[in-house]
């Protein structure tokens, strides 16, 4: 620095002068280098020099930063974070840290405008005292090491992620733990804030790539996989900080890429998806290739054998990249003019090659997934994501167009359902569009939402060239990052031509839907109740409906002399207990009663066991179709199975189903599958068969038997019986619910079995 010493006051305040209007930024010390940059943001010296920052640029004490729509990271030499909103003005009016003398370490910086997050470093650790970020309305002192805080329209809001951070001012101090949210406004002592109020959310943005050690300069240097393989702590959420993905990698023996990514492409799987999830990804990291971010190869563990799905190779016929973009946790592109190195991500024939007007699209983003519920008034959690960006839409004839809109709605229910809305803009032939709601996904009883496919007989495209019935199309989905992210692929089945890409969306709006089935104080409803130690199929048309607050089913009426139930029962009788209670779009609710007693129809009373009664209702159907329509399976109970009177635990689940109603003829047909599991044996069992369909009720009394064991081909079973029994709910005949019955199977090596459940059915389409 200076020889302060040797210059007499006048003459020091002199020479800072000049050497603040010759040299700008020479005088001050530097506090950090540009880490992330996004848009265009600025750096205003002491002496009013304004530059526009890039990555790898330096700040200096004095500087002012102003975002404007852009974002900024910075790392600051003594190993701290800072990311900026779009809207931020932040100084940095005072900052020195020698290395060597940690403890000697300061900074003020002034918090004017917008928003930010923080990871502190040496400083804020070694010299706490030497910490202060100045506001408008009141000085953060830390406390802990991170926090984020937003200046908006007179209010500093402050949340923190780690340790403790002090606000104050002259009407008042406090200390804000990990996870508090305080607030603090002009003439008002700070204050805790409305529940539900986080900072975070206000100015998210990743700061920590690692746990720091010594010496932060040397950090940047190492690989990810090194930091891992020598024990460091690594925030995935945290990697996120430029316009590339991180790469994955396998930690010792676990077999399992992290971060973990799903990517959604054009090729078809063995199991017909459009997504491949849990996969490795590696991406284009050099900032002066073109196609920086661009996906380059894919790992699949199986087994805890690596395979490479995806390889774009490296020589001159390598395959090149168009439009690769990156969006959050999300980052897309399409594949042409080349040969994959390895091309198994295409099943078909396991290879791509690609000429110089062929693209294929792709879409990769962490593997994330939302839980499903719903509250004690059947409220679920309802999300709205809408188009962030997208690949050009490409027919297989060469014409492309634009991706319009896409829209997609998605209620987090124990059965989750979902709202489309989407167009395509084709240069030649015009638009396609499709729009449909409540479309029902079955999640295979899982509690957490991670992504569906919808299959061409459940939406369909009006536009040029379609027929009448619309051109079907297929979409999956993931869900992608902790930032509620989604990955689309579309394909619409155009005669001749079909059309299809990517998109990236983003959460847009939060609400809710409220799913439970309505109570019936008249009998209106229809209802199957089944069972193993009844031996058989209860049938009702008219029923009414009781549903606790919970969900729970408590009673159901034919009339003052028959109800099913858990009200009303004798003295000293103790009420059965409710599981796997599922509502269905307002249409269907179905669920298990066990472990105590119920009314069972006609003054019966049971007492259950474990195996207990499955049952499903659903509302009346008032518009009654003349066509035949096909019903997929989207939920149920898990099968029971008894030997002897007595319940076999087992792992149980229905895996695949149909019900066919032909309106106008009165026939139906059903093909049902299920699985049970034990130990490392399983049994695969189908049910198949056609039956009579009169004023809404299904009814199918000699129903084939095939059963398989230990992944066997299932054959028929000579010594068993199965009947089922159904109702068509909805207004529109929109669902169905079943209920069966088997007796005979030899199942998981037990004889003379009797298995039961109820099954219900969605997403119904026309068939010829």
């Amino acid at each position: 620095m200076y020889g302060t010493h040797f210059l007499t006051p006048s003459r020091h305040l002199l020479a800072f002068m000049v050497a603040a209007l010759c040299c700008g930024q020479a005088m001050a010390e530097m506090a950090g280098r540009v880490n992330f940059v996004m848009g265009t943001v600025s750096a205003i010296s002491v002496d009013g020099t304004k530059r526009t920052l890039s990555k790898s640029d330096l700040v200096y004490g004095g500087d002012r930063l102003e975002t404007d729509k852009g974002r900024l990271q910075i790392r600051f030499t003594d190993g701290s974070f800072m990311s900026f909103q779009p809207n931020t003005i932040f100084r940095l009016d005072r900052y020195n840290f020698n290395k060597a003398a940690p403890e000697q370490g300061s900074l003020q910086f002034n918090f004017l405008r917008g928003g930010m997050r923080t990871v502190t470093g040496a400083i804020g650790k070694v010299n706490r005292a030497n910490y202060t970020v100045r506001s408008p309305v009141a000085t953060i002192g830390i406390r802990g090491t991170g926090y984020a805080s937003t200046m908006d329209k007179g209010i500093l809001t402050l949340s923190v992620d780690k340790g403790i951070v002090n606000l104050s001012n002259e009407f008042g101090s406090s200390n804000i733990n990990v996870g508090q949210t305080f607030q603090v406004k002009e003439g008002e002592a700070p204050h805790a804030a409305p529940d539900g109020m986080n900072a975070n959310a206000l100015a998210q943005g990743p700061e920590k790539t690692y746990e720091q050690t010594d010496d932060p300069l040397a950090e940047l240097t190492k690989s990810l996989s090194d930091r891992v393989m020598a024990g460091e702590s690594v925030i995935f959420r945290d990697l996120f900080v430029s316009n590339v993905l991180p790469d994955s990698f396998y930690p010792p023996s676990s077999g399992t890429p992290q971060p973990a990514y799903s990517v959604g492409s054009l090729y078809r799987q063995d199991n017909g998806s459009l997504i491949v999830a849990n996969v490795g990804g590696f991406f284009i990291h050099d900032s002066a290739d073109a196609n920086l971010g661009a996906l380059v190869q894919l790992t699949k563990t199986s087994n805890s054998t690596l395979t490479t799905i995806f390889n774009a190779g490296t020589t001159s016929n390598s395959i090149k990249f168009n439009q690769v973009t990156t969006l959050g946790e999300l980052s897309f592109g399409e594949w042409t003019n080349g040969q994959a190195a390895n091309g198994q991500l295409n099943r078909t024939n396991g290879t791509i090659d690609l000429g110089v007007d062929q693209f294929e699209p792709y879409i990769i983003g962490v593997a994330s997934s939302l839980p499903l519920a719903m509250d004690n008034q059947g409220n679920a959690v309802k999300l709205g994501y809408s188009m962030a960006g997208g690949t050009i839409a490409r027919s297989s004839n060469g014409e492309i167009g634009t991706l319009q809109r896409m829209n997609i709605d998605v209620t987090l229910a124990p059965i989750p359902l979902v709202d489309i809305d989407f167009s395509v803009a084709m240069n030649e032939t015009g638009v396609y569009s499709a729009a449909k709601n409540n479309i029902v996904i079955n999640n295979h009883n899982s509690n957490a939402f991670s992504g569906f496919q919808i299959e061409s007989t459940d939406l369909s495209a009006t536009g040029q060239g379609c027929p009448t019935t619309g051109c079907p199309i297929t979409l999956a989905a993931f869900m992608a990052g902790l930032n509620q992210q989604m990955g689309v692929v579309y394909d619409i089945d155009r005669p001749n031509a079909a059309i299809g890409g990517v998109a990236a969306l983003d959460a847009a709006q939060t609400g809710t839907a409220h799913n439970q089935l309505a109570n019936q104080t008249t009998p209106s409803n229809a209802a199957i109740f089944v069972n193993n130690n009844d031996q058989g199929l209860r049938s009702e048309s008219h029923i009414s409906s009781d549903f606790a607050s919970n969900g729970n089913l408590v009673n159901a009426a034919v009339n003052v002399d028959s109800t099913y139930g858990t009200t009303n029962l004798s003295p000293n009788s103790t009420a059965a207990a409710s599981t796997e209670v599922t509502h269905l779009a307002n249409t269907l609710s179905w669920g298990r009663w066990l472990n105590g007693t119920i009314n069972y129809g006609n003054g019966n009373q049971l007492t259950l066991n474990d195996d207990g009664v499955h049952y499903i209702v659903g509302t009346p159907v008032t518009n009654f179709p003349t066509a035949k329509l096909s019903y997929s399976l989207v939920g149920g109970t898990n099968p029971t199975l008894a030997a002897n009177g007595s319940l076999i635990a087992t792992n149980s689940a229905l895996t695949s189903g149909t019900v066919t109603v032909d309106f106008a003829t009165h026939q139906t047909a059903l093909d049902l599958g299920m699985n049970f599991g034990l130990g490392n044996n399983s049994t695969q069992l189908t049910l198949s068969g056609t039956g009579n369909q009169l004023a809404g009720n299904l009814s199918f009394d000699q129903l084939t038997v095939n059963v398989g064991n230990n992944n066997g081909t299932p054959t028929s079973c000579s010594n068993c019986s199965a009947s089922a029994a159904g109702i068509v709910a909805g207004t529109n005949a929109d669902m169905v619910g079943l209920g069966y019955h088997i007796q005979g199977a030899t199942v998981l090596q037990t004889t003379n079995t009797s298995i039961s459940g109820v099954g219900a059915f969605a997403n119904s389409h026309p068939v010829n």
